[in-house]
């Protein structure tokens, strides 16, 4: 990856970290949502915690790859509403990342770090779709329901 590319991935990461909300999160918080999503936010989130709009995840572990289990680190930078950024390498020589904000998405994956494995850009992308994912709210789901009426998102 270049050192362009890398600063343009920390801006976004940056960017996508947010303080939490004002308040904290009550009974109020529940209201109107269907049951099984409330029940999934009573049981998710304590009484009194900070309404997370972001999540910084550090990650290592292993990535089956064509039959292969190769050893994984990443950094992932989630933000339900705005997007993310889930930066890899995997067996120490596949190096990339995906990206996702305003509905544009990039996948960009080097061997080497020299030769192109993988590259994805566009709204149509997989990356471009990322924020929709519900998966990716379970770590913040006190920011994964929509916003009250009324409610201003910022």
């Amino acid at each position: 990856m270049t050192s362009a590319a890398h600063q343009r991935i920390e801006r976004l990461e940056h960017r996508l970290l947010r303080p939490a909300a004002p308040g904290v999160f009550d009974d109020e918080e529940l209201e109107g949502l269907p049951e099984p999503v409330a029940r999934y936010l009573d049981a998710a989130i304590a009484r009194g915690a900070p309404l997370a709009r972001s999540a910084a995840l550090d990650m290592r572990g292993h990535l089956k790859l064509d039959g292969r289990w190769l050893r994984l680190r990443a950094h992932e930078v989630l933000a339900p509403h705005d997007g993310l950024v889930w930066r890899a390498r995997v067996a120490g020589i596949v190096t990339g990342s995906d990206r996702s904000s305003q509905g544009h998405g990039v996948m960009d994956w080097k061997l080497l770090g020299l030769l192109r494995v993988m590259h994805a850009e566009g709204p149509g992308s997989i990356a471009g779709a990322i924020p929709g994912v519900p998966a990716t709210s379970a770590t913040t789901p006190s920011d994964s329901k929509p916003p009250r009426p009324g409610a201003s998102a910022t």
